[in-house]
């Protein structure tokens, strides 16, 4: 089976990719963000999609191939006939997202690893005052709107990661059964886990 998982930063997206590691599927993560991507670069489609059977992508928000001359709502209906399966994956907490979204930004203006447990207050003051000053706030609320326009589109509801990673797992577990997938559902169900959050309490809020 062929999936795709779209999805906006900080949505669950990696922990839901890493999940079907051991289940048989070739894994190809954000192929076409070439912040991260500076020395692979995937053919669009990526030949490994065209290739295997048991195959899982995840791809953000206004991520595009180089040679793609129009924008990402074109790129990403075009993109979703190479795959069988469609999943959306998004927030419903706006400010908690918000924070999430700057913290990544904030390691990475660091070079330090984004995959580890944090809290709003390891973020500069001066840094969450100029992401808001820059906008920041307004350029999530425009990929969510991205999102739920091809939520409408496709007629794909979208995931939520409140959803995901809710204490209760019998819900969890439900969700994941209804993507009908050819997957161990107790498999996922171990990495998203809410113990494995990387969100920790906090003191302020950023607004």
């Amino acid at each position: 089976m062929k999936v795709l998982i779209i999805g906006i930063p900080r949505s669950g997206t990696t922990s839901l990719l890493n999940s079907f590691e051991n289940q048989g599927y070739v894994k190809i993560s954000e192929p076409y963000n070439y912040n991260i991507k500076k020395s692979i670069k995937y053919d669009n489609p990526p030949k490994e999609v065209l290739e295997q059977d048991n195959i899982i992508v995840k791809t953000n928000v206004t991520h595009i191939p180089y040679e793609w001359k129009h924008n990402w709502h074109t790129f990403i209906i075009e993109f979703v006939k190479y795959f069988d399966k469609v999943i959306l994956l998004d927030r419903l907490q706006f400010e908690e997202h918000l924070m999430s979204i700057m913290h990544l930004h904030y390691r990475i203006f660091k070079g330090k690893s984004v995959m580890q447990k944090w809290s709003l207050n390891d973020i500069d003051s001066n840094f969450i005052a100029g992401y808001l000053a820059a906008e920041g706030d307004k350029i999530l609320k425009r990929d969510k709107e991205q999102l739920k326009t091809i939520s409408e589109e496709l007629n794909i509801p979208i995931t939520y990661y409140e959803d995901l990673y809710s204490e209760d797992r019998i819900k969890v577990f439900e969700l994941i059964n209804k993507w009908d997938l050819n997957i161990d559902p107790f498999e996922v169900l171990d990495y998203l886990d809410p113990s494995k959050k990387l969100k920790q309490a906090d003191k302020k809020s950023i607004i």
